[in-house]
């Protein structure tokens, strides 16, 4: 879903005397490969170029692709999450040995890349978005060698992201925060995905002039030709879950909502269903088990992009996790544009935050702590309460047009010719 942000921006961006144009990795297939947004990018002329990479899962993926040739994997449903020794090894190597993240060795092959292009395309501005973090140390030496205007965008925070950056020695801690601070320092302009991220390296960077937000978004033109696809007959009330469960993320307070909510109310079992568009843990597919809710869980898996948006359209009530060790005073994930778009009310199971403050100040749904599953079963009712009298309705496009990828790009393009636009510093306009 991340990506979707900076792609949006390039499609968006040479409408407004913009020129992008894209460095990335080679691509690798995997269980969530979807390469239709990159085609559609380049049929509309945006160039893009990659580089090798000598991170983990490209050299893994290399040596799988050596000695199974045959074996190449698509996009498929894949409803369990991987696990075991192979995870544990990887979260030990990710937390001790590669600073920022194990995306760190594809840093010098995109540098040498990135200096090619700038010496044959001579953009004004290179712009690096994260995560991974590793992408800003490529636009800081990018920076440092070219002298070319430099923008981080912020689509999660750095150290603020307890997910991805848990430093396991002070050292590690040391490490981690002398590369943000160089990154805050030396960035020409900082974009943060909500105002808490945008502040913080206000703070890192003593310049809050240079430090704006643009959260994410939507793109209605995404929603406009797809037809609501119904997970379960129209005479069931149907939550739906769309996303990764990764850890600490679970799907364990709503299973006991709703496990109490049947517990009170044993009549409902044959008219409420939850759909999981998602991959999930063996302790979320044991506790369906031992919460005997194996006929109301329905594992959809992960699904292309525009399945996903038919699925949301036509559910009753979206559902939104964010886990209190995800750091929710931060975060406002991608999803819930996605769910505001689809036009169905949200279950927010989050705590405060710019997630609750957002649903709630649009009265988009309903909020609820996620460690309290009688909230959460609360709210639930009230929904059913709702979906029972016919007066179940999202929120009205009017609402949320200042959310749309075409705004939002149009808030980037102006802030990068305000600052850079009459930059001398090159012959060509135009962002990498």
């Amino acid at each position: 879903m991340g990506v979707r942000r900076i792609v949006k921006f390039c499609e968006y961006l040479p409408e407004y005397k913009w020129t992008p144009l894209v460095l990335t990795v080679k691509a690798k297939r995997g269980i969530r490969f979807e390469d239709s947004r990159v085609e559609n990018l380049s049929q509309k002329g945006v160039k893009i170029f990659r580089s090798g990479s000598a991170d983990p899962y490209r050299i893994s993926f290399l040596l799988r692709s050596l000695f199974q040739p045959g074996r190449r994997k698509r996009l498929t449903p894949h409803l369990r999450q991987t696990g075991g020794l192979k995870k544990k090894i990887a979260r030990w190597l990710r937390e001790w040995l590669f600073i920022p993240d194990d995306r760190v060795l594809w840093v010098p092959f995109a540098v040498l890349k990135g200096l090619r292009i700038i010496r044959k395309e001579k953009p004004a501005v290179i712009l690096s978005t994260s995560f991974p973090s590793s992408a800003h140390l490529v636009g800081l030496i990018l920076k440092k060698l070219t002298k070319r205007y430099w923008v981080a965008d912020f689509r999660d925070g750095w150290l603020q992201n307890p997910v991805f950056y848990k430093t396991p020695t002070p050292i590690h801690h040391a490490l981690q925060s002398a590369l943000e601070r160089m990154v805050a320092e030396y960035a020409d302009l900082i974009i943060g995905v909500t105002e808490p991220i945008t502040r913080y390296f206000a703070l890192r960077s003593y310049d809050k002039t240079k430090c704006i937000t643009i959260t994410n978004g939507f793109d209605p033109e995404d929603f406009k030709a797809v037809e609501p696809r119904r997970p379960e007959p129209s005479d069931k009330f149907v939550l739906l879950y769309s996303g990764t469960l990764f850890e600490p993320r679970t799907a364990e307070p709503l299973l006991k909502a709703i496990k109490l909510l049947l517990d009170e109310r044993p009549g409902l079992r044959e008219g409420i269903s939850l759909s999981l568009l998602s991959a999930l843990s063996d302790r979320d597919l044991d506790l369906i088990k031992q919460l005997s809710l194996e006929r109301i869980v329905r594992l959809v898996g992960f699904l292309p992009y525009h399945e996903c948006i038919a699925y949301q359209k036509g559910a009753d009530v979206l559902v939104l996790i964010i886990s209190p060790e995800e750091n929710p005073s931060i975060m406002m994930t991608q999803k819930v544009f996605e769910y505001l778009a689809s036009g169905r009310p949200i279950l927010g199971i989050v705590s405060d935050g710019p997630c609750k403050e957002l649903i709630n100040s649009l009265s988009a749904g309903k909020t609820a702590n996620y460690d309290d599953i009688p909230e959460i079963k609360n709210a639930i009712t009230e929904f059913f309460g709702e979906w029972c009298k016919g007066k179940l309705t999202g929120v009205s496009p009017e609402k949320i047009q200042q959310f749309s990828r075409r705004a939002l790009t149009e808030k980037l393009a102006l802030e990068l010719f305000k600052r850079f636009g009459k930059s001398e510093r090159s012959e060509k306009r135009g962002t990498s």
